[in-house]
C-alpha cells in the first residue's frame, strides 16, 4: 500500500500538474457589502446556460478568422509535409506564448510574473531564466497529438522539458519533464502521439526502473498517463493501467469544459497488468525524431505585443497608451479585489471564457443580477421558489455595478428561448429557472496591476482564485490579499486570469467602481 501511495505522489510530481477537485458550494461566505447565503439553485439548467454562453463566445470556425499570420515558426519540417489550415486564433496564441517566453527570458521574470502569463513547468524547475544557459533554450512546433494544431515544445540542451498544447481556446501547459530537483527523464515520442518516459529521478528506489506512457488529449491538450511499469532491484516487476482510456477521455473532456478542472481520478491507476498485456498496449508506431528547433533567444518581439492581452479578446484594446499606474495600497487593493470578485464569483463554474459588459444582452445582465442576489442577498429574491426579481430591484444592482438601468421595453427582451414557459419577464417581474441544486460560484479576485487612461478609465488585470473550502477561508483577509500573498497561500486554488475596464464610482460614500467590460479566461 505504501509503495502505491509513494508511486502516486511521484506521478503527480512527474506530470508537473496541480490537480483540483471539481468545484463545491460554500455556505456562509460573504463579502463586505452583504451576507452570502447558499440556498437552492438549478445546476442542470445553469450548466445548459453556461454551455450556451460558451458556444456564443467560442472561437471562429476555420476560414472565418482573418488574423494576419506572422512567421515565427521554424523551417525544419519535412518539405513534402501537407500544408495545414491553422485557425487564426491558434496561431495568435502560439505567437503570444513564444513572445511571452522570450520576454520572461530577457527580463528575468520571477515565477509569479510567469504564472500570470501562463508559463509553468520544467524549464522553470531548472532555474530558468536566471540559472540556465539561455542560448540552449529552443522551441519546436510539431503536431504530436495529431489534431491538426502544433504543440509548442521546449527543449534545454537538446532535452525535452515542456510541452504546451492548444485546448480549443488557448495554449496550456500540458506536460513537464523536469522535476524541481532538476531531474530530466529520457523521453521517446511516437507517431501515434504517445510519449514514453523513462524516469531517472533521484527519489526512485535504488536500482529501480520506472517507465510511464502518456497520451496528449487531442481536444483539450492535457497529458494523461495510460500505462506504467516498475522494475525493482530484486527483480520484481509491476504493470498498471490508469483510468484514462477512450471511454473515460470523453468524461474528462466534459468535466474540463463544464468546470475548468481535470477530475482527480483521471490520474489514478486502474488495473494491474501482466507483462504481456503491458507490452500489447505499448506503442508500435515509429519514433519521432524532433527537429532541432529555433533558439528562443533569436525571437524578435513586436513593439505592440502586450504580454497580458488575450489573443481572442472581445474587448477592444485601448487606442491610447496608459498615462500611468495606480499604486496598490492596502485600501485600493481591497476595493479592487472585492469589486472584481462580484463578477468572478459568477465565472460559470470555470468555463474557458466568461465575459460581461454594460453592453451585454438583456438576458446576461438579468442573469448577473439574479446570481448576485442569490449569492449575496438571498432574502431579496421573491416568489414561492425564490426565483423572481422585480425590475426595480434589478435596476438597483445594474445601476450600482454598470451605471445602467433597463426600461420596461428592454426588460421584455428577457426570455429563455428553450424554456420560455419557465424563464421570462412579465408584469414588472423577472422569473428565473430554479431548482434544488446549489450554485457553485465561489471564486475571488486578486488584482495585480491597475493602469490609468487619460479619460479616467482604469484597466485592471487580475487572477481568479478559489479558496479551498476545507480550510474555512477568512474572506475578509482574502479580499485584502495582494498577488504575492495569494500565490504564497497554499489554500488559494488558481482558477483563471482576466482583464476588466472600469471607471471609479462612489457608492454610499465609499470608493468603488462601475464595470465597462470584463473578460475571464480559465488558466489550467
Amino acid at each position: 500500500m505504501m509503495r502505491r501511495i509513494l508511486r502516486h505522489l511521484r506521478l503527480l510530481t512527474i506530470c508537473g500538474m496541480i490537480l483540483i477537485l471539481p468545484a463545491v458550494s460554500l455556505s456562509g461566505c460573504k463579502k463586505v457589502e452583504t451576507d452570502m447565503t447558499a440556498e437552492s439553485g438549478d445546476d442542470d439548467k445553469e450548466d445548459e446556460k453556461a454551455e450556451k454562453k460558451k458556444d456564443k463566445n467560442s472561437k471562429k470556425k476555420k476560414g472565418e478568422d482573418d488574423t494576419e499570420e506572422v512567421d515565427i515558426t521554424q523551417e525544419t519540417k519535412e518539405e513534402d509535409e501537407k500544408p495545414k489550415v491553422v485557425e487564426g486564433n491558434v496561431l495568435t496564441c502560439q505567437q503570444n506564448l513564444i513572445y511571452n517566453l522570450k520576454l520572461s527570458q530577457d527580463n528575468g521574470y520571477d515565477q509569479e510574473q510567469m504564472y500570470q502569463m501562463g508559463i509553468y513547468g520544467g524549464l522553470i524547475n531548472l532555474g530558468w531564466p536566471d540559472l540556465t544557459d539561455n542560448d540552449e533554450v529552443r522551441y519546436i512546433l510539431y503536431d504530436l497529438n495529431l489534431n491538426g494544431n502544433d504543440e509548442l515544445i521546449l527543449t534545454y540542451k537538446d532535452e525535452l522539458v515542456d510541452i504546451y498544447a492548444y485546448d480549443g481556446n488557448k495554449y496550456i501547459h500540458a506536460y513537464s519533464n523536469a522535476t524541481e530537483n532538476g531531474d530530466i527523464s529520457k523521453i521517446t515520442i511516437y507517431e501515434d502521439g504517445l510519449i514514453e518516459s523513462n524516469d531517472t529521478s533521484a527519489d526512485l528506489e535504488q536500482g529501480a526502473e520506472h517507465t510511464i506512457w502518456h497520451a496528449l488529449n487531442p481536444e483539450i491538450g492535457y497529458s494523461f498517463p495510460i500505462i506504467e511499469k516498475y522494475v525493482y532491484e530484486e527483480g520484481e516487476s509491476e504493470y498498471y493501467t490508469f483510468c484514462y482510456d477512450d471511454a473515460t477521455s470523453a468524461e474528462i473532456v466534459k468535466a474540463y469544459r463544464e468546470y475548468g478542472d481535470i477530475p482527480v481520478w483521471a490520474y489514478e491507476w486502474g488495473d494491474e497488468l501482466t507483462e504481456s498485456e503491458y507490452n500489447d498496449l505499448c506503442s508500435k508506431a515509429s519514433k519521432i525524431e524532433l527537429p532541432a528547433g529555433r533558439k528562443l533567444s533569436d525571437v524578435e518581439i513586436p513593439e505592440d505585443h502586450d504580454a497580458m492581452n488575450f489573443p481572442n479578446s472581445k474587448i477592444a484594446a485601448a487606442k491610447e497608451k496608459p498615462v500611468g499606474t495606480i499604486e496598490l495600497t492596502d485600501k485600493v487593493q481591497y476595493e479592487a479585489n472585492i469589486f472584481i470578485s462580484n463578477f468572478v464569483e459568477q465565472h460559470h463554474n470555470g468555463d474557458e471564457y466568461y465575459g460581461i459588459s454594460a453592453d451585454s444582452d438583456i438576458y446576461d445582465l438579468a442573469q448577473f443580477v439574479f446570481r448576485y442576489y442569490y449569492l449575496n442577498d438571498f432574502k431579496q429574491l421573491e416568489g414561492p421558489d425564490y426565483n423572481e426579481l422585480s425590475l426595480e430591484k434589478t435596476n438597483k444592482v445594474l445601476d450600482r455595478f454598470f451605471g445602467i438601468t433597463l426600461t420596461e421595453e428592454e426588460a421584455a427582451e428577457f426570455v429563455n428561448e428553450e424554456y420560455s414557459d419557465r424563464e421570462y419577464y412579465k408584469d414588472g417581474v423577472f422569473r428565473f429557472i430554479s431548482g434544488d441544486g446549489d450554485f457553485m460560484y465561489t471564486d475571488t479576485a486578486v488584482v495585480y496591476e491597475i493602469y490609468e487612461f487619460s479619460d479616467g478609465t482604469l484597466k485592471m488585470n487580475f487572477i481568479a482564485y478559489r479558496p479551498d473550502p476545507d480550510y474555512d477561508p477568512d474572506y475578509d483577509a482574502v479580499y485584502h490579499y495582494n498577488s504575492k500573498e495569494a500565490m504564497n497561500d497554499g489554500t488559494m486554488i488558481w482558477r483563471a486570469r482576466g482583464t476588466a475596464y472600469v471607471k471609479p464610482f462612489k457608492y454610499n460614500g465609499r470608493n468603488t467602481y462601475q464595470l465597462i467590460s470584463m473578460e475571464v479566461y480559465s488558466d489550467y
